[in-house]
């Protein structure tokens, strides 16, 4: 019950805020009188036309908030992730082109982390030489790739192309 008397309570101020409105627009003449027929009008159909109630909880704040902070928060995760994959690409290109340069085919695999903070770090590298990339240039290539990574040469995996 007194969810209708709320209802009904809001929808007369309402309707008493517009026909005041309406009245101040039309000015004086035959034009406010017809905007008063209108509003007195209004006014019955706003008493005798039975609303529907309000369901207060279709506003409720936290609900819009948390809707809101879950959708930031898919999107943070979203742009971190696709962040973490541009830079893994990046340090492979870099490592493949350091190597091009220094005469070794070789195909680079970064694999990394990112932290709950977005902190970004290198776990392990993987690199694939050529058969006929001799051990004395893979030992430079995989010190330059660990340098590059910010990692450990330890963490740098070499296999040779053909090997599982």
């Amino acid at each position: 019950m007194s969810e209708w008397i709320a209802s009904t309570v809001l929808r007369l101020f309402a309707g008493g805020l517009l026909c005041s409105l309406i009245l101040i627009v039309t000015g004086d003449g035959a034009q406010r009188e017809i905007a008063r027929i209108g509003c007195a009008a209004m006014m019955i159909m706003l008493i005798l036309v039975p609303g529907r109630p309000i369901d207060w909880a279709e506003f409720s704040l936290t609900q819009a908030e948390q809707s809101l902070e879950s959708t930031v928060g898919r999107a943070l995760d979203s742009a971190r992730l696709q962040q973490k994959q541009q830079a893994d690409r990046q340090l492979q290109t870099q490592i493949e082109t350091q190597a091009a340069a220094l005469g070794a085919g070789c195909r680079a695999q970064v694999f990394s982390d990112l932290s709950a903070e977005g902190l970004y770090s290198v776990r392990r590298v993987t690199l694939r030489f050529d058969a006929e990339c001799s051990p004395e240039l893979r030992a430079r290539i995989i010190q330059s790739a660990a340098s590059s990574c910010g990692i450990d040469a330890e963490n740098v995996v070499q296999e040779t192309e053909g090997s599982p």
